[in-house]
């Protein structure tokens, strides 16, 4: 009995030993990171909005961050609209997923330089959205005018949760003075307006940028738009 059991004894402990000694890689293959959102060309007849580039959403973090709890309720509500940005010279739209995880919408702020939210901003003006006119070129998934108007309480949600109360958005019927932009792909598309002073939501001790005390409406057709590229 005793011839047997020791050479037993030793396999055992061969086998543990090279259990310990086995790469954990080839135990279990090593975890996938989550893929990234990938934004891609709009298509005809998409409902886009954006952001007017002036601080602090000129800084793409900022930008990404908001407009991912934007996202968020439009879907949760079925509004088919989707943020875009511009990327080199092509505009691309994050249709098929979110501009940003939920989860990574502080990290983004931080990143920027904001650790603690946003509510270091100070409110220098009141959020304006402009809707485009409805276009004949092009169907669309829903109507700018309606999308705007959902758009306006959201945005002031989302900037709520990051620490800055705001007043309700605007409506304006000059692209040039929006903070916040609807169009549809394929029709009219505007000029976003690029401002190195804030007219909405201001960073601390930073100038701002006063407002047309009158704003006059664009003729009809295409005055203060670009056509699509």
């Amino acid at each position: 009995m005793m011839s047997h059991a020791k050479p037993i004894l030793i396999l055992v402990v061969f086998l543990v030993i090279a259990a310990q000694a086995w790469p954990a890689g080839a135990q279990q293959p090593p975890a996938t990171p989550l893929p990234r959102p990938v934004p891609r060309m709009a298509q005809a007849g998409d409902v886009l909005w954006t952001f007017a580039q002036e601080p602090p959403f000129y800084d793409s973090r900022v930008a990404l961050a908001v407009a991912a709890l934007i996202d968020a309720e439009l879907r949760a509500a079925g509004v088919p609209a989707f943020y875009a940005e511009l990327q080199g010279p092509d505009r691309v739209a994050y249709v098929d997923q979110p501009p940003a995880p939920i989860s990574e919408v502080r990290l983004l702020l931080a990143a920027a330089g904001f650790p603690d939210g946003l509510s270091d901003l100070r409110e220098v003006g009141r959020c304006q959205v402009w809707a485009s006119p409805p276009s004949v070129a092009v169907t669309p998934s829903a109507l700018p005018s309606q999308v705007a108007a959902q758009l306006s309480p959201i945005l002031r949600d989302a900037l709520t949760e990051l620490g800055r109360e705001t007043q309700p958005c605007a409506a304006t019927q000059d692209p040039g003075a929006a903070s916040l932009l609807v169009w549809v792909e394929g029709g009219a598309v505007p000029a976003i307006p690029n401002r190195q002073e804030s007219t909405f939501l201001a960073l601390p001790d930073a100038p701002s940028q006063p407002r047309s005390p009158g704003i006059s409406a664009p003729v009809i057709g295409d005055a203060g738009l670009k056509p699509p590229p």
